[in-house]
């Protein structure tokens, strides 16, 4: 079971993500529908252009793995 815990909580995340996004839906003003959808897209551009800078060599910071109690974290150290 320990083995499924990652899994587990992924699927939940991505579950509750989606209900979420589903119970957004159903408000019926266009406005508040299209803001959200803008600060969505822009999350998304905004890790896209940080995971590139990141690749390039560009980014202030060095990520590297850590285990810590059975889990894996990503610990940053900043350059700057």
């Amino acid at each position: 079971m320990n083995k499924y815990k990652e899994d587990l909580k992924t699927i939940l995340g991505v579950s509750s993500y989606m209900l979420f996004i589903f119970s957004v839906n159903y408000i019926d003003v266009p406005i508040i529908n299209q803001c959200l959808l803008a600060i969505w897209l822009l999350t998304i551009i905004y890790a896209i252009y940080q995971n590139i800078n990141y690749r390039l060599g560009k980014a202030g910071y060095l990520l590297f793995p850590t285990y810590n109690d059975g889990y894996t974290k990503i610990t940053a150290i900043s350059l700057v």
